[in-house]
């Protein structure tokens, strides 16, 4: 059953999981950068 709150709860932990993707993507490119694989 989606209600509003359902709908909120998913998009909030959505825009949560993209910013820790986002974070762990760029620390990769970082530590590629500083030591080249």
């Amino acid at each position: 059953l989606l209600t509003i709150e359902g709908i909120r709860l998913q998009r909030h932990y959505s825009m949560w999981w993209e910013t820790i993707t986002m974070q762990n993507f760029l620390l990769t490119i970082m530590r590629h950068q500083v030591f080249p694989v």
